[in-house]
C-alpha cells in the first residue's frame, strides 16, 4: 500500500467521524432530540367553574437522550425510560397546551400525536364547540385515531394504564391491527369526526376502551389525580399537575375495546355492548371476521369463524312514507372447532348449522335495530342509502327522517354457507 493511499484513508475516516459527531452537520438527531414526543392526549371537561376544560398529555422520555431533556425523570432499570404525564387545567384546549409548553424544555409538535382519548363526561357535551381545536390545529394528523373512555374521564383511564409494562400508544396500535380476529370495533379518526359532526342532526358510533383488570373491576373510577391546594389562584389561569410513573414489570391494569358509544346530535346517548357491536360492524360491511358459538348441551359445543360479511339494504315505499326497510345479509363460515361426539360433518348436518348460525344472527341483527329505534339514532347510516337508491323519494322524508325510519317495518334476512370443515376424514353419508 502506497503512502499516498494510506494519507487518503486518514483523512477518510477524519471526516466521517467529523460528520457522525457533529450534530450541527447530522440535524436530524439534534430535532429527535428536542421534540417532546407526545403520543397520547387526554380531554375532559373542567372539574370546577374555573376551568373548562382539562387535558391529559402523555409523553416519553427516553433515558439516553443528552440534550434538550424534560423535566426529571430516570428510567428504571433495564427500561427505556420513563413516563410522565401532565394533567393541564384551562379556559380553552389552546391555553392548556401552551400552559404545558412552559412546564417542558422541548417543542411539543401535535405531529406525533396519535391518539385523543375522550372522557365520557367531555362526550355528554356537544362535542362540536370540545373538538374545534383538534381539527383547527394545523399540526394534528387528521388519521389519528379517536376513543371513548367508558365509565370514567381520560385523566382516569391515563392514570390507571400509565404504570404497565406497554406504552399505550403502542398497545392501542396493536389491538387495531389484531381487531380483525373479534370485529369488536372500528377505528374512528379525526377526519372522520369532523365529517359525522358537520352533518345536521347525524349519529354515529364511537369505538370505546375500558379498564378491564384481573378481579373483573370496570367499576367507575373517583379522579386519581388529587386537587392540590390552590395558592394564588386568583393570579393563575392554569393549574398543571405532573406524575411519573416508572414502568413496572407486574401489571395488573389492563384494557380493551368495549363495543361503540352511540353519538346523536353530537352528544353522547348510549352505548352498544359488544355482541351489538360486531354485529353493527356485520351491517355496515365492515371488513373483519368474527366466531359464533352453537350450544346444543354439555356435549355439544360448535365454534365456527365468520367471514365474507354482505349486508345489502332494500327500501319499499307507500307514497313518499318508507314502509319497509329489507335487510339481506349473507356471510361464509368455518368449522373452527366441533367439540361433540356427533358426527356433524354430513350434508344435512352441515345444512342444519347452517340455519342454527342464520337464525342466531338474525336474532342479533334484531337487537341492533332494537337499540337504533330506541335511541332514535341512525348510526347504521340508512340515510345515506335511501339518498342514494330513492333521492326523489329521500327529499320528501328527509325533514322527518328519524321518525320515518323508527316507524318503518325491518325484515330481517340472512343466508350462512358453511365453507370450510377442516375435517380430515372424507365426508359419510352424501
Amino acid at each position: 500500500m502506497t503512502k499516498r493511499k494510506l494519507i487518503y484513508i486518514f483523512f477518510t475516516c477524519i471526516l466521517l467521524g467529523f460528520i457522525v459527531l457533529n450534530s450541527k452537520i447530522m440535524p436530524v438527531k439534534k430535532e429527535l432530540t428536542d421534540v417532546e414526543l407526545v403520543k397520547v392526549i387526554g380531554m375532559d371537561l373542567g372539574t370546577d367553574e374555573k376551568y373548562r376544560v382539562e387535558e391529559t398529555i402523555l409523553r416519553v422520555s427516553y433515558q439516553n437522550q443528552s440534550t434538550g431533556s424534560s423535566p426529571s425523570t430516570s428510567g428504571s432499570p433495564g427500561s427505556s425510560g420513563s413516563t410522565k404525564y401532565f394533567i393541564v387545567k384551562g379556559q380553552t384546549f389552546d391555553d392548556t397546551i401552551r400552559t404545558f409548553q412552559t412546564y417542558v424544555n422541548k417543542s411539543m409538535s401535535g405531529s406525533h400525536i396519535k391518539y385523543f382519548l375522550l372522557g365520557e363526561e367531555y362526550c355528554k357535551k356537544d362535542m362540536t364547540i370540545n373538538i374545534d381545536f383538534n381539527a383547527r390545529d394545523y399540526e394534528v394528523r387528521l388519521n389519528l385515531g379517536i376513543y371513548l373512555t367508558k365509565g370514567m374521564a381520560a385523566k382516569d383511564f391515563i392514570a390507571k394504564v400509565v404504570n404497565t409494562d406497554y406504552d399505550l400508544d403502542e398497545k392501542i396500535n396493536s389491538m387495531e391491527k389484531n381487531n380483525e380476529g373479534k370485529n369488536v370495533s372500528y377505528k374512528l379518526t379525526v377526519i372522520d369526526l369532523i365529517g359525522y359532526l358537520s352533518k345536521k342532526n347525524s349519529s354515529f358510533l364511537m369505538p370505546t376502551l375500558r379498564i378491564i383488570s384481573p378481579k373483573g373491576d370496570t367499576s367507575d373510577s373517583k379522579d386519581s389525580n388529587s386537587e392540590n391546594k390552590k395558592s394564588n389562584s386568583e393570579k393563575e389561569n392554569n393549574i398543571i399537575q405532573s406524575t411519573v410513573v416508572e414502568k413496572s414489570e407486574n401489571s395488573e391494569t389492563f384494557f380493551d375495546f368495549d363495543g361503540y358509544a352511540v353519538i346523536k346530535d353530537k352528544v353522547l346517548t348510549g352505548y352498544l355492548n359488544r355482541q351489538e357491536s360486531i354485529t353493527s360492524n356485520i351491517l355496515k360491511n365492515r371488513k373483519g371476521s368474527t366466531n359464533i358459538d352453537i350450544y346444543e348441551g354439555e356435549d355439544n359445543v360448535l365454534s365456527f369463524g365468520m367471514i365474507g360479511f354482505n349486508t345489502k339494504y332494500k327500501f319499499k315505499f307507500d307514497g313518499d312514507n318508507l314502509n319497509e326497510v329489507i335487510i339481506n345479509t349473507s356471510f361464509e363460515s368455518n368449522v373452527d372447532e366441533a367439540a361433540t361426539k356427533e358426527n356433524i360433518f354430513k350434508i344435512d348436518k352441515l345444512k342444519y348449522y347452517e340455519d342454527k348460525q342464520a337464525e342466531k344472527v338474525k336474532l342479533q341483527i334484531e337487537d341492533v335495530i332494537e337499540k337504533m329505534v330506541e335511541y332514535k339514532a341512525d348510526f347504521l347510516d340508512i340515510e345515506e342509502k335511501v339518498m342514494m337508491s330513492h333521492p326523489y323519494k329521500y327529499k320528501k322524508i328527509k325533514d322527518k327522517w328519524v321518525e320515518s325510519l323508527v316507524n318503518a317495518k325491518f325484515i330481517v334476512n340472512v343466508k350462512c354457507n358453511i365453507r370450510r370443515t377442516f375435517d380430515i376424514i372424507t365426508l359419510q353419508d352424501k
